[in-house]
């Protein structure tokens, strides 16, 4: 019995992909059927392919929020190569070449851009280049991502796929600043519907503003909520509302419309929470 068929019982050879790849090219079908002729009963799960292009901020929540769903052994494919911020031709260590690395029995292929840094808020267990069959180090085209989630699916050893990488790049998540007065967070991600959700967690709420009256301050002061509802029919249809979703961020919401819009907000403004 190979490590994938004791961390699944049911034998199933799961793989998730997140990309920023869209759905009107070629690429994501051709991945699919590069891991299908490996593995034909495998379970492909589409997780997103419209994160915005280079965004491994967007991909680490949207993907952060979902792998430790799927059972032990599934592999995750993360096709979103992140900005370098260099200008000029990049140098051999500045290269986002192909990467896999193992988290709590879950198995993440990606690229060595910062992206495994901040997608667990640890390091990873192990983390090795994929190499060629010469021992070259390779970039992470649908080939390259499907043909080592087909061998570590199939029981390969994530040792195996290559070597160590010493040099992994990281980047770090912005937390919220906090005092013993307020604490100011950032918008993080806007959902389909608009609503903007922050950097603000429950636990960070709970621990500065206890039984305090507050305010939360959206764009300075040019729109103000008072309280945390449990649920977004709390307000009257068209009216701003805060609560925690499900993954514990703190949410602004327009009941029934787009509070983006109708705020002007997008990713990285801030949120001000304020104790009276």
């Amino acid at each position: 019995m190979n490590s994938v068929d004791q961390l699944n019982p049911l034998n199933m050879a799961v793989v998730t992909l997140t990309t920023d790849w869209g759905n009107t090219d070629f690429h994501v079908a051709a991945m699919k059927g590069e891991i299908l002729g490996g593995i034909p009963d495998a379970r492909i799960i589409d997780i997103s392919h419209d994160v915005d292009p280079y965004d491994i901020y967007q991909t680490k929540w949207i993907l952060g929020n979902s792998w430790y769903h799927y059972p032990k052994g599934s592999v995750h494919i993360i096709g979103v190569r992140g900005q370098s911020g260099i200008q000029q031709p990049l140098k051999e260590e500045e290269r986002g070449y192909a990467i896999a690395a193992k988290f709590r029995d879950h198995y993440f292929i990606g690229c060595n851009d910062g992206m495994m840094s901040i997608l667990f808020g640890a390091e990873p267990e192990e983390v090795y280049y994929i190499l060629t069959s010469k021992g070259e180090k390779v970039m992470p085209d649908y080939e390259v991502l499907a043909s080592a989630a087909v061998f570590l699916m199939s029981g390969g050893k994530i040792s195996n796929v290559g070597k160590p990488v010493g040099d992994l790049i990281t980047k770090k998540v912005t937390e919220p600043f906090r005092d013993n007065n307020s604490i100011s967070g950032h918008v993080v991600f806007v959902d389909r519907f608009g609503n903007l959700v922050t950097n603000v967690t429950k636990e960070i709420f709970e621990d500065i503003v206890r039984d305090s009256q507050f305010e939360i301050l959206v764009r300075s002061r040019e729109y103000t909520i008072y309280q945390i509802s449990d649920s977004y029919d709390r307000v009257v249809a068209g009216e701003l509302v805060a609560l925690f979703n499900s993954a514990g961020h703190l949410e602004i919401a327009l009941r029934e419309n787009d509070a983006s819009k109708l705020i002007g907000s997008r990713i990285g403004d801030t949120i001000r929470i304020e104790i009276k």
